[in-house]
């Protein structure tokens, strides 16, 4: 079976059988407050507060677009 992988520059997303890589979106805040709220996650980190603020997330998210360019 051949692995078929497709990039969309308009919006940004590598999308393959499995799975669909995008950039971050303020509608992820929750669940990524959620996975960094989390002790285990945190211990093996050097700079992810604990315990993680919802506005930490919020904060984070923005940072990506710069990042992208």
């Amino acid at each position: 079976m051949m692995n078929r992988s497709v990039y969309d520059p308009k919006a940004r997303t590598l999308t393959t059988e499995r799975l669909t890589l995008r950039p971050f979106d303020m509608s992820d805040a929750q669940r990524i407050y959620e996975m960094c709220n989390n002790y285990n996650i945190y211990k093996t980190t050097l700079y992810l507060p604990y315990p993680y603020p919802m506005e930490a997330a919020t904060s984070w998210i923005p940072t990506h677009e710069e990042n992208f360019r």
